[in-house]
């Protein structure tokens, strides 16, 4: 029996497009938080597991000047956080699992002074980073994936071996 469990997804920092294959971005760092302080930062490290509470997940993402461009233009460049529930009974392959909810992040209340720091840094290193979140405000006991992937639902980099982003958690009691 599949559990569907209503989302609220918080969302800030950058979102970015780009269809599949594109160069100029990357998620540099991943990771599963029971909140998000004021600096933007994640709290704690959940390690693989964690309680059956409201959880985020925090990603530090980087990029090029062809990004930032797009972004200052659209300020909203979509990539997904798909959140998908396994439940209890899960099976040693993760077949059974269910899309729980898929939302753009977006660059949120961000002005001018941003887009500044961001020209700076890529002046003083080719690249920008930025840090974005989606939160799973009610979850249930049981397995939990993230995958971060493009408006064409093709994946985004991670880290330096470039492999699809996928991001796994099991929530208990």
């Amino acid at each position: 029996m599949r559990r569907f469990v209503t989302l609220t997804l918080i969302m800030c920092g950058l979102a970015l497009a780009a269809p599949a294959g594109a160069q100029g971005l990357k998620v540099v760092e991943g990771v599963f938080t029971p909140s998000v302080g004021p600096d933007k930062r994640y709290t704690r490290a959940l390690d693989r597991t964690g309680p059956v509470q409201p959880v985020f997940l925090w990603t530090m993402i980087m990029a090029d000047q062809q990004v930032l461009d797009r972004l200052e233009k659209e300020r909203k460049l979509p990539i997904y956080h798909l959140w998908f529930y396994y439940g209890d009974g899960i099976t040693p392959q993760y077949q059974s699992e269910s899309l729980q909810h898929e939302q753009p992040l977006d660059v949120g209340s961000a002005d001018d002074r941003v887009f500044e720091t961001l020209r700076n840094q890529l002046k003083d290193h080719s690249v920008f980073t930025w840090r974005t979140w989606s939160r799973k405000a009610r979850v249930a006991e049981g397995h939990w994936k993230v995958q971060i992937v493009y408006r064409d639902l093709s994946p985004v980099p991670c880290g330096e071996s470039g492999e699809a982003c996928v991001f796994w958690i099991h929530l208990t009691r």
